[in-house]
């Protein structure tokens, strides 16, 4: 079985980047799999948030979602329909526009929506996404993607939003889930393996001084040891949080482990495990992810003092250089069988 990088990017956020960061993204859509966020979830939140504050923000028009996704309907793995969450009836509207315009949108199947219309998304779509993640329980979450399973007698391809729970993922009938959490590492300070029966186990500096005896603290270290990783590094604080000029222990390890769960999860489930973008230029942590990527030795394992280069290298690169880069890292990464 084959298995490709998988990224997820949202329209919400490729709006306010730069205004190249569309080519910089389509550039690398061949050499791995790019799926489309509409950020319909981001939009609905940040609406509520600046209501409560009194203010108003410029809402995603489904116009101009439309216009963007003829622009890359070709060369991703997918674009998922603008939804509004929670509101079936409105979402319901929202994709038939979409769809008399000649698209063909990976549906939203919101909470609260009838099962009943689910085949009326299959006709669409055979790729639906079940929203059901976020701030839901785990027995809710599995109970619908089941549901959904069963009622389209396995011909549903579900993604799963914002579901990124191992090894529970394993057992699960959908085809593909997306997670921002390998972003944590730069942001919380916390070191990040992955064990492909227990999952993911972190540890924070903190932990490190306190525990260092411990036998969870032990395997941690054997493990960081492996990946070249040095006392000096350990006590060097600047290596703890997210640095765009300098290596980041737990950027590191939080995005090695999550390209870890990513080939094991396709390799032993066929199901494409997508992490979220916020950007794919190198002072974003996609800088952090190709400097990953180009630090991984043929055994598999990670060279952190590599990884350190490389993070040290792409600072003197250039736009069209880093843009050579990335395609290169990216590229190295998929396995073709």
């Amino acid at each position: 079985m084959s298995y490709r990088l998988n990224l997820l990017s949202s329209y919400a956020y490729l709006t306010k980047q730069r205004s190249d960061y569309l080519p910089d993204l389509l550039a690398i859509a061949d050499r791995c799999n790019v799926l489309i966020d509409s950020g319909g979830f981001t939009d609905y939140w940040n609406s509520i948030k600046s209501a409560a504050l009194g203010k108003t923000i410029k809402r995603i028009q489904v116009e101009d979602y439309i216009k963007f996704c003829h622009l890359v309907k070709d060369k991703v793995y997918g674009y998922i329909q603008l939804d509004k969450p929670r509101d079936p009836e409105a979402s319901k509207v929202l994709l038939q526009k979409q769809v008399d315009a000649g698209l063909n949108p990976m549906p939203v199947f919101v909470q609260g929506m009838e099962w009943e219309y689910l085949p009326e998304l299959m006709k669409i779509n055979h790729k639906i996404c079940v929203s059901a993640g976020w701030q839901s329980n785990a027995e809710y979450s599995y109970q619908r993607y089941q549901k959904a399973y069963k009622l389209t007698e396995g011909k549903i391809k579900s993604h799963a939003l914002a579901f990124g729970r191992y090894p529970q993922i394993l057992g699960l009938p959908i085809a593909s889930a997306d997670s921002s959490t390998w972003l944590d590492g730069g942001k919380y300070g916390r070191i990040l393996i992955f064990d492909k029966t227990s999952g993911f186990k972190g540890l924070s500096r903190d932990d490190v001084r306190k525990s260092f005896n411990t036998s969870k603290v032990s395997k941690v270290m054997g493990v960081l040891t492996n990946f070249g990783i040095t006392k000096e590094d350990l006590n060097d604080g600047m290596q703890w949080h997210i640095n765009s000029n300098k290596g980041s222990i737990t950027q590191a390890t939080h995005t090695f482990a999550f390209m870890q769960a990513m080939k094991f999860i396709k390799l032993s489930s066929n199901i494409d495990y997508f992490i979220v973008i916020p950007g794919v230029s190198k002072s974003t942590y996609f800088g952090q992810l190709c400097a990953v990527l180009s630090s991984i030795q043929e055994n598999g394992k990670l060279d952190y003092q590599m990884y350190k280069r490389e993070v040290g290298r792409m600072s003197t690169m250039n736009d069209q250089q880093f843009a050579e880069y990335s395609r290169k890292a990216i590229g190295g990464f998929q396995s073709v069988k």
